[in-house]
C-alpha cells in the first residue's frame, strides 16, 4: 500500500493533514511509524529554529554546577577503564567552544572505541574524504580509525564486554550533560539575531512527533525500530525493505523550501543548523544529517527550518569553511507538505509551551518528563491514508 496522506491528532487542538510524498524513503517512515506507534507512547516536543536565545532560568542554578560535575565523574571513570586522561574538564562559566570540544571527544570515542581528539590534519582529511564519498554516518563506526585518516588510537584493543558497556554509559553521560548544560546554561547571540531579523515566535514553532525511548541521561530503554544504512537484510525485511536504503536515502536529502514535514533528526553528532548556532566548525566529521529513521517526524508549518537552510546566513558559514554547498550533506529527509493551513491559527489561540522538570521533579526516570510540550499539544494518534 502506498500511503498519500497523513493526519496527526492531538489532544486539544485541531488535527494537522499533511499530503506525503510518493518517495520509497517517505513510504518506509510512515511504515515504520506505525510499528513504532503499537510499542512506543509519544513524546511531542516543541522545537525551534532558533536554539539557545535565552537561559532556562527554573534549572539554570543545578545545571550549572551539576552538569560539570557530571561530566568530569564520567571523565574521571573513562580514565580509570581505558588509562587515557582526556585533555579538558568541564567546569562552571564555559562557552560553546568548550562544549564543542567536550560533546566532539564523546562522538569520536563513542564511534571509534580507539580515540577521542580530532586535530585539524585529522579532520581535513576526514571531510575531504565525506565531501567526495557521502558515506553512511554509521560507516564511520568501521572507518573512523582508518589509517588513511590519523585519527590516534588511545584507547585499549582488549576491553571485556563489562567494560565497553561501562565505557560507552560513560560517553552517554558527557552527551546528556553537554547537552543539558547548553541548553540551560548557554545564550547564542546568533539565535538572537535569528529570531530578532525573522519574525520572532513564528521561529519557536517547530514541533518534534518522537518515541518515548531514553531515560533521564540518554540511555535506551525502550528502543524503538529504527531503519539505517549498512543495516542487516534480516532487520530490513521486518519492516519491509529488500534492499539497502542508503541509494534512497541520499538521494531524497532535500532544502526544498516547500516541505513543511520531514523526518526528525536522529544522529550521533549534531546537525549542521545545530552547529551554526553554538559557533562550531561545518567541516567537522559528526556535523552532519539524519540518517536513522524511526518513523517520527518534525512539523515545520512556518517553513523556517529549509528557508535557514537556504539563506545567507547558514551558506555564508559554509563558504567561510572551505564546506561545499550540497544539500545531500545537509538536507532533510522530506515527509510532505501540510495541507490543510494547520499551524499558525492553532497556535494563536491555544499558544504551545515547554513543560520542565528537574530530575528530582520527575515520577519516572525517562527524558520526556524532563523537558515536554503542554497537555492540549500532546500527539495522540496518527492516521495514514
Amino acid at each position: 500500500m502506498t500511503y498519500k496522506k497523513m493526519i496527526v491528532h492531538f489532544a486539544g487542538v485541531d488535527a494537522c493533514e499533511v499530503e506525503l510524498l510518493d518517495l520509497p524513503i517517505t513510504q518506509l517512515i510512515c511504515r515504520l511509524h506505525i510499528m513504532n506507534a503499537e510499542k512506543c507512547g509519544y513524546w511531542t516536543r516543541k522545537g525551534s529554529t532558533v536554539q539557545h536565545r535565552a537561559i532556562i532560568s527554573e534549572q539554570y542554578d543545578e545545571a550549572f554546577e551539576s552538569a560539570p560535575e557530571r561530566i568530569n565523574k564520567a571523565i574521571e571513570t573513562i580514565k580509570d577503564i581505558t588509562g587515557y586522561d582526556w585533555p579538558i574538564r568541564a567546569y562552571p562559566g564555559m562557552d560553546f567552544a568548550e562544549c564543542n570540544s567536550l560533546h566532539r571527544m564523546f562522538t569520536t570515542g563513542k564511534t571509534s572505541m580507539k580515540g577521542s581528539v580530532i586535530t585539524k590534519d585529522v579532520r581535513d582529511r576526514i571531510f575531504n574524504y565525506k565531501a567526495t564519498n557521502l558515506p553512511a554516518e554509521n560507516w564511520w563506526s568501521d572507518h573512523l580509525s582508518d589509517e588513511e585518516f590519523g585519527l590516534e588510537p588511545v584507547y585499549p584493543s582488549n576491553l571485556s564486554s563489562e567494560q565497553i558497556n561501562l565505557l560507552n554509559e560513560q560517553f552517554e553521560m558527557v552527551n546528556a550533560e553537554v547537552h543539558r548544560y547548553e541548553d540551560v546554561c548557554l545564550v547564542s547571540q546568533r539565535s538572537n539575531l535569528l529570531y530578532n531579523t525573522w519574525g520572532g515566535n513564528r521561529l519557536d514553532e517547530i514541533f518534534d512527533v518522537a518515541w518515548d525511548e531514553r531515560n533521564h541521561h540518554g540511555m535506551l530503554v525502550n528502543r524503538a525500530t529504527k531503519a539505517y544504512p549498512l543495516q542487516d537484510s534480516n532487520q530490513l525485511a521486518e519492516f519491509g525493505m529488500d534492499k539497502d536504503i542508503y541509494s534512497d536515502l541520499v538521494d531524497s536529502y532535500t532544502t526544498d523550501p516547500d516541505i513543511d514535514v520531514y523526518g526528525m533528526k536522529c544522529i550521533v553528532g549534531k546537525s549542521y543548523m545545530t552547529a551554526w548556532h553554538q559557533y562550531d566548525d561545518p567541516r567537522q566529521w559528526d556535523i552532519t544529517r539524519t540518517q536513522t529513521l524511526s518513523g517520527a517526524f518534525t512539523l515545520d508549518p512556518h517553513r523556517i527550518t529549509n528557508q535557514f537552510y537556504n539563506s545567507d546566513y547558514f551558506l555564508n558559514w559554509l563558504d567561510e569553511y572551505g564546506h561545499p554547498r550540497d544539500p545531500k550533506l545537509y538536507g532533510h529527509v522530506p515527509v510532505g507538505r501540510i495541507l490543510n493551513g494547520w499551524g499558525p491559527d492553532q497556535m494563536t489561540s491555544n499558544p504551545p509551551y515547554m513543560v520542565f522538570k528537574t530530575m528530582a521533579e520527575c515520577e519516572t526516570e525517562m527524558q520526556s518528563e524532563v523537558c515536554k510540550i503542554c497537555s492540549d499539544w500532546t500527539v495522540t494518534h496518527v492516521v495514514f491514508e
